[in-house]
């Protein structure tokens, strides 16, 4: 299990300069509020059968967070939220040639095959 945290708070102040004079813009100004936790789940399973290992999987994540973006002018959409769940399989197996040399194909969001020589 994967538990992960995310705070930002930034302040975008927008000045105009007449001479050498700064005078804060609070029409173009803001400040943008953003919280974020993941929590993912991993579970795995492997056997092997004679020369050949199979191993398949899933990664689970569930997301919520929420920006709000904070101005002294009407903005639409100030305040959102997302509360959502996203599911990544994944499978492979593994030829076992001989000691030191094997063949693996991976199956997931994006599949790879690989040579691996120990």
């Amino acid at each position: 299990m994967k538990t992960s945290f995310v705070t930002t708070d930034n302040t975008f102040n927008f000045y105009n300069i007449e001479g050498n004079i700064e005078t804060l813009d609070d029409s173009r100004s803001n400040q943008f509020e953003y919280t974020e936790n993941v929590n993912a789940v991993y579970l795995n399973y492997q056997r092997t059968i004679k020369k050949i290992d199979f191993q398949v999987g899933v990664r689970v994540e569930n997301t919520q967070s929420e920006g709000d973006l904070k101005s002294a002018t009407a903005v639409d959409d100030k305040n959102v939220k997302r509360d959502y769940t996203d599911f990544f399989p994944s499978a492979g197996s593994t030829y076992n040639i001989r000691k030191d040399h094997s063949i693996a194909e991976y199956s997931a969001p994006e599949s790879t095959v690989r040579i691996i020589r120990n």
